[in-house]
């Protein structure tokens, strides 16, 4: 029930929004000195997060649209200069570090926001410059130990999609994509420093990897596209995998990032992982109609825990053919971090189940790599798509997401960064 009183409260909340900025600008409650050097030698102290916890309908909370077409629960909305087109494949989820929200993709390359001067930035380059690590004298020794000489001394390249815990440390795949055999590790590094001069340093081992042996004849995935989300219960997980035999979900120790002691550290056909997620590429399991359509293989798994449910996000089709690809995302939960995941129709996820989220829609080819984040009151989705307009270049796409009256989630139709 809305008293006067609360009334009042909101006009006044809302006068100020209108009253306070100015199109162009993120309605951030930080200190915004005029003269400050645009270049932020440290985080500073006021700076407050707009990456926070969503309430629930149930405790009262309250959504605020701020996207063109977005339509949170508050119902209102306040029309901001958009971002400008960012390129980028393979998007982790966003970060906040400091002064900065951050998109890692394709391994260390990264788009950047501050929050202060309202300064879009990207770190982009061919690996020989500064910003590119773990290659030469930084490359780690155990890629050669596992995958051998035939990596290009560059494990963080375009399609090794990384998953962040936090906004200093990056769990990153390797692997010889020209073999593309199922041979694959995925690696941990830690940052240290302050944005954007961070030095990453690696764990010196590998989470867990896959070799062309354990994916082909042991019903292993191939050890790529880890994405990393924390239980209800303060656990730590990892979904992971690709089209080899599906998505896996495996438990972390909290402490280390790495398996849990009693867990195996490479795969060798134990329960230390857990099928949660099919949907067969080849023609001896898999649909042939489905294969036809493109609408066959699974990977870039993403799990977002919300209000007691464990959301997987995963890609149907095939990727990296620019305007030609056929990504789409599907979604499915479940009350227990290795499932089962049943979609809006209850058909597992393990049975190439999985409700539609998002799919081509004109321009906007092969939507893939669902990030969640809060984000303003409400919720961020973000994702690549292939710009037909431009050459079908891999390209950030950013959209609102509520969960609706079921819970399930439920995409605005506007780009969400301002």
């Amino acid at each position: 029930m809305w008293t006067d009183a609360s009334i009042f409260c909101f006009a006044v909340f809302f006068l100020a929004i209108n009253l306070g900025c100015k199109p162009g600008l993120n309605l951030i409650d930080i200190d915004e000195d005029a003269d400050a050097d645009p270049v932020i030698a440290q985080a500073p102290e006021d700076t407050i997060s707009i990456i926070e916890p969503v309430a629930s309908p149930s405790t009262g909370g309250f959504s605020f649209s701020f996207g063109g077409g977005g339509t949170g629960s508050g119902g209102g909305s306040v029309s901001l200069a958009p971002a400008p087109p960012l390129l980028a494949h393979d998007p982790a989820r966003m970060v906040q570090d400091g002064a900065f929200l951050v998109f890692y993709y394709s391994g260390l390359e990264y788009i950047s926001f501050n929050l202060q001067t309202r300064e879009w930035d990207t770190g982009v380059g061919d690996c020989e410059e500064d910003w590119c690590i773990l290659r030469g004298e930084s490359r780690p020794e155990w890629i050669t130990e596992r995958l051998g000489n035939a990596i290009d001394g560059n494990p963080i390249e375009v399609g090794a999609a990384p998953g962040m815990d936090g906004p200093r440390t990056i769990y990153y795949s390797v692997t010889d994509w020209e073999l593309d055999n199922g041979s694959a590790c995925i690696g941990r590094a830690t940052a240290t420093g302050v944005f954007p001069n961070l030095e990453w340093v690696d764990d010196g081992a590998p989470v867990l990897c896959s070799t062309a042996d354990s994916v082909n004849s042991q019903g292993d995935t191939y050890a790529i596209d880890p994405a990393i989300f924390e239980g209800f219960d303060d656990t730590l997980w990892m979904v992971y995998g690709s089209h080899y035999s599906g998505i896996y979900v495996i438990e972390l120790d909290p402490e280390t990032g790495h398996l849990r002691d009693d867990l195996e550290e490479d795969f060798t056909g134990t329960a230390s992982n857990v099928l949660v997620a099919s949907n067969p590429l080849d023609e001896d399991n898999g649909d042939p109609e489905r294969i036809a359509q493109g609408l066959a293989g699974i990977e870039a798994a993403f799990v977002y825990p919300h209000d007691g449910y464990y959301y997987l996000f995963v890609n149907w089709g095939a990727c990296c053919n620019g305007a030609d690809s056929t990504y789409s995302i599907r979604v499915g939960r479940s009350e227990h971090p290795t499932g089962p995941f049943l979609d809006q129709d209850d058909i597992p996820l393990l049975a190439s189940g999985g409700t539609p989220l998002i799919e081509t829609n004109g321009s906007e080819v092969g939507p893939g790599h669902a990030g969640v984040t809060p984000y303003r009151g409400t919720f961020l989705f973000t994702y690549h798509y292939y710009d037909a307009d431009n050459q079908g270049v891999g390209t950030l796409g950013h959209r609102e997401l509520i969960f609706n009256d079921d819970g399930w989630p439920v995409l605005g139709t506007e780009p969400f960064l301002y």
